[in-house]
């Protein structure tokens, strides 16, 4: 008797997609961390033969690369007047994206070409909203490097209350301030 056996390889195409194989490696890593994501792990939490996921991406880090682009191309801070008030906003909204993906923040800090990859939206925004400041290209890349630093230390650092992220921001951009005089 002949059995059909179904060939390992590109899946149907109900099975898995591209976002879904996204989500459950994102999934994966913030509940198990980088050492435990791999594509096994990811095909076993999608019910797939391991092979299905190399239609869509070629490797991990091809997954976490899109995975992380995805999530900064999520980054929707609140409408807010003036450059202070667009870089708070913003501030708030990298700082949440963070807590809920702490995980794919080290990863990042791993691989210099995921994280120029993925944080494109952020320097767009943080861009825009110094603009009225006219800092030359090496003030504005000190500013953003010294923005960045705050708020990746402040999320990895704990829950500590909105109003201190608040104060620390406001003093940050007081010297950025100071600078644009």
């Amino acid at each position: 008797m002949k059995r059909n056996r179904r060939r390992a390889g590109r899946p149907r195409r109900s099975v898995i997609d591209r976002e879904r194989v996204l989500d459950a490696g994102l999934a994966l890593l913030e509940e198990r961390g980088l050492e435990h994501t791999t594509m096994r792990g990811i095909a076993r939490r999608l019910g797939v033969d391991p092979m299905a996921l190399y239609h869509y991406f070629p490797d991990r880090d091809a997954v976490l690369r899109a995975a992380a682009e995805r999530v900064y191309a999520g980054l929707s801070p609140r409408r807010a007047r003036g450059w202070r008030g667009r870089l708070h906003a913003l501030a708030a909204a990298y700082v949440d994206l963070l807590r809920r993906a702490g995980e794919l923040l080290r990863y990042l800090t791993r691989s210099a070409l995921a994280a120029r990859e993925a944080t494109a939206r952020f320097r767009a925004l943080f861009d825009a909203a110094i603009v009225p400041l006219r800092f030359s290209p090496a003030t504005a890349r000190a500013a953003h490097d010294a923005y960045v630093d705050l708020l990746h230390g402040f999320a990895l650092g704990g829950d500590a209350p909105r109003a201190r992220l608040r104060a620390e921001v406001a003093v940050l951009l007081a010297g950025f301030g100071a600078l644009a005089r």
